[in-house]
């Protein structure tokens, strides 16, 4: 994962933690990539990729993918059901920053997994010392 433009993901991980408690209630739970030995059922919820773009107005534009999977154990049919609902349910996510819209949602059904893939592209202006340092760069010279 590329460093910088962390600062929305640990929301987004927790409004969709919040979206699984509502629905799936008795189901645990897991931030990273999917793990063998877990029982199912269960979820696993990770960004895999972090992914910086250009620079506009002073703010550094990123995409980030997320995926969601749900292991089912040996029924595919629960697999087909979940990721029907989270198809449907992840399409707007609550964050501490506001409200996320996911871009490019997929869903992939396995025998006895479903993962739902999605990316979010937003932006994030430079911490304090950047931008500092882009205003006496900006203003040098206008200094009279």
């Amino acid at each position: 994962m590329e460093k910088g433009g962390t600062t929305i993901v640990p929301e987004i991980l927790d409004g969709i933690d919040q979206r699984l408690e509502a629905l799936y209630q008795d189901v645990p739970r897991h931030r990273g990539p999917v793990q063998a030995g877990e029982s199912p059922p269960c979820f696993f919820v990770d960004c895999p990729s972090i992914q910086a773009g250009r620079k506009r107005m002073g703010a550094r534009e990123f995409l980030a993918k997320f995926q969601v999977a749900f292991l089912a154990g040996m029924e595919s049919a629960d697999s087909l059901t979940v990721a029907m609902n989270l198809l449907r349910e992840l399409d707007r996510l609550e964050t501490a920053s506001g409200l996320v819209i996911p871009q490019g949602m997929i869903a992939t059904v396995g025998k006895d997994q479903a993962t739902v893939g999605f990316e979010v592209r937003y932006r994030e202006a430079p911490v304090a010392e950047e931008a500092q340092t882009m205003q006496r760069e900006t203003t040098k010279g206008a200094i009279r």
